[in-house]
Order: structure tokens, then C-alpha cells, then sequence
């Protein structure tokens, strides 16, 4: 029992610890110029980077941003990985996928001169099927892998199309007039929020965000029909990077650092410690253990920055209820959960949002399936208050 209560004082120190001292750092992705986009691959992590008086490049890192190489020597604008295949918007070839980490790149031949005249701005990936949003010639769709493409703009009323997401059988199109959607695979669009100059997009499940210059935050959770403003905490509204990974949201307000919401939205709290102040925040990515930042302003403090998703517990803990407690945290075996009302249910969610099994008895919980990593465990009392908490698998 004695080493039982010495196991978790010293677990809650050490992550108390971790969470205090935990903040931003600079990676080895430190190039002369600003980042575009980042997409990351497990460990591996591409930046996509624009240089003044050069094309860019992709700066490449195989152990998160510790050690990096210039993998591609030309201006990239979207970075995108699904299924383990990069692909990169930008350069000469415009449109091309490497499945080997960067190591070679493939070209879009049928999509590259023929198809569009100009330059791509955003890619979507979904299952056979690849959209590319261009910059005046609206977006133009493959459903074959890429080996044929054509133009699909019915509806679409602005053929500047600077983001695409998915969820669900909806694609969703950013564009500076405002939101489309499409139910038919992209054949027709429909303008669901018009008179506004979208940035970004970025999908967790069913929630779909919105990074817009004027209106901040946009939230929809109806397959983009209706959208709510969601920007209680942040200092401007003009968010130009937003990134959704399972309950976790990260948004960059114009030269206002790093903002991080476990809501929906529906509150913001600071994350910049750390940072390069100011910091104007190009794009977010993130993977199973790090969000990473890309840096727009200055030279001296361009590049590539890190910060370890474990540093967000705390965060978490002073924003949440303090009379429901988990512990240990980090843990191996089981979590316990502590409450001043009983628990009757848990779900529990991996860092991609999705359901994984969590089994509770007697205010436990048995960990042994889990794989290391972050998870979300969404908890229900007796008396119907709800409350989310993040841990650590070891």
C-alpha cells in the first residue's frame, strides 16, 4: 500500500512537473524564410516553405523535429498525408505524391498544365478520390487516383479555393466569398456561410472548424448547413492557422501567438510560453505526442516549433471541474477516477477522435489494450454533468 501511494505522488509530481515546465521549443527546422504548411507522418515531419527571392523549399525531419534536411528544392503551398503518402502543392510539378518520406517525389501529369493554369492552394484526400483547390480555376477532382482529372464548379460562385476538408460524405470548400458544401462527391456546390474570407479548414469527427479573417472562429456540427461564431478567449479575429485533432483545437490568431480550445471552441486558453513574441502562426500539425507551429514573421525566428501534447494536461485540469480527478496520470495498468458524484459511464477517444475500449468497474478503469499515447476519456455522472479529461498511456 505504501509503495501504491509513493507510485502516485510521484506520478502526479512528475506530471504536475512536465506541465510547468513544458512549453514551446524551436526545432531543427529553422529555415530562412516562412512556413507555408506542415504535414506530419508519425515521426516525420515536412514543412512546406516560401523564401523571398527563391521558389522555397520542403525541409524534412525523421525524429520530430530534432534533425532535418532539404528534401525538396521548390515553393510548396499545401502539404497533405493520407495512407502514408504525401502530397505536396506547389513547385514546377505543381501537384505530386512521394511515398517514400520525400525521398522522390511523382508528379500529376494528366492534372499539371493541362487541366488548371494556376497554382494549387489546397488538396483533399478522400479514398479514391483527390480534390485540388486552385487559385482561379476552383477545384479540380480526380476519381481514379489522379489519373484523370476534370473541373468541378457547379455552384461554386468563387474559384479561389484556399481550403477543403471532409467529413463524413460532406466536402466542405473555403474560399474568400465564404463556405461551400457538396453531398454528391463534389459534383455541386452550395454556399452555406457566405461574406466570408475563409483561411483555413480543419474537421475533428463530425465538427468542422473554420479559420476566417474577420470573423475568427467558425463552428458547424450539421455537416457545415449552419455555422456559430466560437471565439470566447482569443484576441482577434483574424485566425489564419487552425488545426482539429480528436477534442483538441489550436488556432493562431494574426501575430498573437498559440491559442488551444478542448471545447469545441466554446473557450480559448493562451498556449504561447515559449514562443517568439510576437508570433504571427502560418499552420499547425499535429501527431501522436507533439503539436508542432510554423512560424511567419521575422527571419531571425522563422522555422519550425514544438510543443508535447503532454503539456496540455495542465491546462486541461485548471479549466475543468476540480471536483472529478483521474489518476495516476500519466498511467500503465488502470486509471482511477475520483468524484464527489458516481460515474455511471466513460467513453474514451485516441488522439484521431476515434472510440477505443474503456471498460468501467468500480471507478477504474483497465488501460491494457490501449497503445501508448494521448487519450480523450469523456466522463458522465448520476448527475448528468459531464466532463472531459486527458491522459497518458505509457
Amino acid at each position: 500500500m505504501k509503495k501504491t501511494i509513493l507510485f502516485l505522488a510521484f506520478s502526479i509530481a512528475l506530471l504536475t512537473s512536465t506541465c510547468i515546465n513544458a512549453q514551446w521549443q524551436q526545432t531543427a527546422i529553422t529555415p530562412a524564410g516562412e512556413i507555408n504548411c506542415i504535414a506530419t507522418n508519425g515521426t516525420n515531419v515536412f514543412a512546406g516553405i516560401s523564401k523571398t527571392g527563391s521558389y522555397g523549399f520542403i525541409q524534412y525531419s525523421s525524429d520530430n523535429g530534432v534533425t532535418s534536411t532539404t528534401k525538396k528544392d521548390q515553393f510548396q503551398v499545401s502539404l497533405y498525408v493520407n495512407g502514408g503518402i504525401i502530397y505536396k502543392a506547389g513547385g514546377g510539378d505543381n501537384l505530386s505524391k512521394s511515398t517514400d518520406n520525400g525521398a522522390t517525389w511523382t508528379p500529376y501529369t494528366a492534372l499539371n498544365g493541362s487541366v488548371i493554369s494556376s497554382y494549387l492552394l489546397s488538396i483533399l484526400v478522400n479514398g479514391s478520390t483527390i480534390f485540388a483547390g486552385t487559385f482561379g480555376d476552383g477545384i479540380a477532382r480526380s476519381t481514379d487516383n489522379g489519373v484523370t482529372w476534370t473541373l468541378t464548379n457547379t455552384g461554386l460562385t468563387n474559384l479561389s479555393v484556399r481550403a477543403l476538408a471532409v467529413t463524413g460524405s460532406t466536402i466542405i470548400a473555403g474560399t474568400p466569398q465564404g463556405i461551400f458544401i457538396s453531398s454528391d462527391n463534389g459534383t455541386t456546390w452550395t454556399l452555406k456561410k457566405a461574406s466570408v474570407d475563409t483561411r483555413v479548414l480543419t474537421v475533428s469527427g463530425s465538427s468542422i472548424f473554420a479559420g476566417t479573417y474577420g470573423f475568427g472562429v467558425l463552428f458547424s456540427n450539421d455537416n457545415g448547413l449552419n455555422w456559430t461564431v466560437v471565439n470566447t478567449g482569443l484576441p482577434n479575429n483574424f485566425v489564419t492557422a487552425l488545426y482539429a485533432s480528436g477534442n483538441q483545437i489550436f488556432a493562431g490568431p494574426v501575430n498573437a501567438g498559440a491559442y488551444y480550445s478542448s471545447d469545441n471552441g466554446a473557450s480559448w486558453i493562451n498556449i504561447s510560453s515559449g514562443l517568439p513574441t510576437p508570433s504571427g502562426i502560418g499552420t499547425f500539425a499535429v501527431n501522436s505526442t507533439t503539436v508542432f507551429a510554423g512560424i511567419v514573421n521575422s527571419a531571425d525566428t522563422n522555422g519550425v516549433w514544438s510543443r508535447p501534447l503532454t503539456s496540455l494536461l495542465g491546462v486541461e485540469e485548471n479549466s475543468t471541474n476540480q471536483q472529478l480527478k483521474i489518476y495516476p496520470n500519466p498511467a500503465d495498468k488502470n486509471i482511477f477516477i475520483h468524484s464527489n458524484e458516481k460515474v455511471t459511464s466513460v467513453t474514451c477517444l485516441n488522439h484521431l477522435g476515434q472510440p477505443v475500449k474503456a471498460e468501467l468497474e468500480n471507478n477504474s478503469i483497465n488501460l491494457s489494450s490501449l497503445s501508448q499515447g494521448l487519450y480523450l476519456l469523456n466522463i458522465t455522472s448520476e448527475n448528468g454533468q459531464k466532463c472531459a479529461k486527458t491522459f497518458i498511456k505509457k
